[in-house]
């Protein structure tokens, strides 16, 4: 397992060195420095073994604290992806993952303008209701908009965007 060998690779001191040689450790985060994941998920890459890729905040945990348990997240205290600093690291499930990003308040709507494939806004969904209201016909709104006639009558009936009001 993945777990398994990130405790392996952590006791090789070469790997060790390595691994510090890409944190900066001079804020109160210790920041990774090396290779990121992604843009959009920001957390440090770490590769042990020569071909394995592992997020440098769980080597930073398996380095303090040993092998990760299975099915274990490594969540952070300081809610700062790059960073390794091991007292800001904690292990826990995935409702304590869960638990931990609603308490700071970093839960992000799934619905809504926020979605990434919305194509309307709530002034768009204002709008079309408005004009459903008025005895516009959901196609001709449809037309308008550019949109499926179904998509339309689902937010103009209030099925879809139910917290627009």
């Amino acid at each position: 397992m993945l777990n398994d060998r990130i405790a392996e690779a952590v006791l090789d001191p070469k790997v060790l060195a390595r691994f510090w040689s890409k944190v900066n450790k001079s804020g109160e985060c210790w920041k990774w420095v090396g290779a990121i994941f992604s843009a959009d998920k920001p957390y440090g890459q770490f590769t042990i073994q020569g071909d394995v890729s592992v997020r440098a905040h769980r080597v930073s945990w398996s380095i303090s604290n040993g092998r990760i348990p299975d099915g274990m997240h490594i969540c952070h205290r300081c809610d700062n992806p790059p960073c390794v600093r091991p007292d800001h690291l904690f292990l826990g499930t995935d409702l304590d993952n869960v638990r931990d990003m609603i308490a700071k308040g970093r839960m992000r709507k799934a619905g809504g303008e926020g979605h990434p494939k919305a194509r309307l806004n709530d002034v768009a969904v204002r709008a079309i209701r408005h004009m459903y209201r008025r005895g516009v016909t959901t196609e001709r709104i449809a037309a308008a908009y550019g949109m499926s006639e179904t998509a339309i009558r689902y937010a103009a009936r209030g099925r879809n965007w139910r917290f627009v009001k």
